[in-house]
């Protein structure tokens, strides 16, 4: 049954879907065919990528230029 009083189509349903449910990163929404015609990547396929993606831009600064300088002046250190 479809159209008025269907629980499916009320704001209380939508509200919570748009509440609770998650939609990762990774999945792939599209259709078989789609999905198909696009390689058929499977989740760990785009994991992978999004692994190696995240790894080459990320590069975090933990230290400031002024606590680098005393670490290396104290250390050997010789990565760059």
């Amino acid at each position: 049954m479809l159209g008025e009083g269907h629980f499916l189509g009320g704001a209380q349903t939508i509200a919570a879907m748009e509440r609770d449910y998650v939609y990762p990163d990774i999945a792939d929404r599209d259709t078989p065919r789609t999905w198909q015609e696009n390689g058929a990547q499977d989740a760990w396929h785009r994991a992978g990528q999004k692994v190696d993606q995240i790894l080459s831009t990320h590069h975090p600064q933990y230290l400031n230029s002024e606590q680098d300088d005393r670490i290396r002046a104290a250390f050997d250190i010789r990565f760059p």
